[in-house]
């Protein structure tokens, strides 16, 4: 408060004091001689307490304004090394629109790119804390690790094929598909069908068995060709596979060019299986807790941009989310996006433990697993948990 309000309120202050005196003194009855002195002093006292509130009410009145909020300070600047697939996929929609809002900025944190194509090669970064986050399937590779002793978080989700949303498919290569050669789920044996991650196992194995185990089959009945989603398209050009699960947005694109398909989605294969996770090290996540809970805040907040724009669909957003995938992926035409099949990305963060589970499951019971892990060492949501608690619930 500067000297000339400190004037002001020790006048206003002074200024009450004198009128509680006078109207103390004006109430009171004049003394007798056989007037006790303890009724003198009660009726005096009564209307002073009574004017106290009115003067402290106009005192009040009349104090500077309150002083605004401090401003929080900036965070501590902070670097985070971040896996990601350098071909760009719509899972990664999410971190693109993070970057290119500046809210990884915002929260004072400079992220470092390192391109990763393949989910066990993540893991592998991820173990040994050459990247701090990243994103990857459920895959074995993920549980061994842990199993291991190796302290890897699943801290979040990264995408789901809800209904709807089946960012990855069943293809079929069109010659086999145009000739009849491949028209039937039985038609798939001893064919030679592209899975990422290959004979590692990923997300894409536990898929394609549950489609052959409901006529009978099982994986051990295909060929597994072992490629990344960035080199399937090719493959099938030059027709070494014959069947395959493409991502977004690759997907389109193989389509647009003839090269194959689309049979089924995965979200008809197996409703609501949570594809894709976010990940963090073990060292990111224990010894640098408060910059990997600003790291998802900022992740976050990009994914929530990506939920206005396709699945509230509000027009604007929708715009402008495209401009950034087209900056950020291969997919460069504006007018695929209408074709596109965009992943469920949770606006909240939560992974799916019970498809987690699931998965493990298969994993364990088909030999790609020793021992099956306690998830509670592997699902960690005190950093989703921080971002809601941050940002509020999504409104949908």
């Amino acid at each position: 408060m500067d000297r000339a309000r400190l004037v002001s309120f020790g006048l206003v202050v002074t200024s009450a004091l004198l009128v509680s005196l006078l109207v103390a003194c004006a109430a009171a009855p004049t003394p007798t001689p056989t007037s006790a002195p303890a009724p003198t002093k009660a009726p005096a006292a009564a209307p002073t307490k009574a004017a106290a509130p009115t003067v402290a009410a106009e005192a009040t009145k009349a104090a500077p304004a309150p002083t605004k909020a401090a401003v929080a300070p900036k965070p501590a600047a902070a670097s985070v090394k971040f896996g990601v697939d350098p071909v760009g996929r719509s899972s990664d929609a999410g971190y693109f629109i993070a970057r290119e809002r500046g809210y990884f900025k915002e929260q004072n944190i400079q992220v470092e790119e390192l391109g990763i194509t393949q989910a066990p090669q993540m893991v592998q970064l991820l173990a040994t804390n050459e990247i701090e986050a990243g994103g990857g399937s459920i895959s074995p590779a993920l549980f061994n690790a842990i199993g291991r002793g190796i302290p890897l978080k699943v801290v979040a989700d990264k995408a789901s094929v809800s209904p709807g949303m089946g960012y990855i498919a069943l293809v079929v290569r069109k010659d086999l598909w145009d000739s009849g050669a491949i028209r039937k789920v039985e038609d798939l044996k001893g064919k030679n069908v592209t899975l990422n991650a290959g004979k590692g196992g990923a997300a894409n194995h536990v898929e394609v068995d549950l489609l052959l185990q409901t006529v009978g089959l099982s994986i051990k009945d295909i060929n597994i060709v072992d490629l990344g989603f960035a080199d399937m398209n090719a493959a099938f050009a030059g027709k070494s596979v014959d069947a395959g699960f493409p991502m977004e947005p690759l997907l389109t694109m193989g389509l647009e060019q003839g090269l194959y398909v689309r049979w089924k989605g995965s979200d008809e294969i197996y409703p609501n299986h949570q594809v894709a996770v976010s990940i963090y090290s073990g060292k990111f996540a224990q010894e640098r807790t408060e910059v990997a809970k600003r790291f998802y805040n900022a992740y976050l907040k990009g994914v929530r941009d990506y939920n206005d724009a396709f699945v509230k669909k509000d027009p604007k957003a929708r715009q402008e989310v495209i401009d950034i995938l087209m900056k950020n992926t291969s997919l460069k035409q504006r007018d695929q996006y209408d074709k596109l099949i965009f992943p469920g990305l949770n606006p909240d963060g939560y992974a799916n433990a019970e498809s987690i589970a699931k998965d493990q499951d298969w994993y364990a019971a088909n030999g790609y697993l020793p021992q099956k892990v306690d998830l509670k060492d592997v699902i960690d949501n005190q950093f989703a948990d921080y971002a809601v608690q941050t940002l509020g619930k999504y409104k949908k």
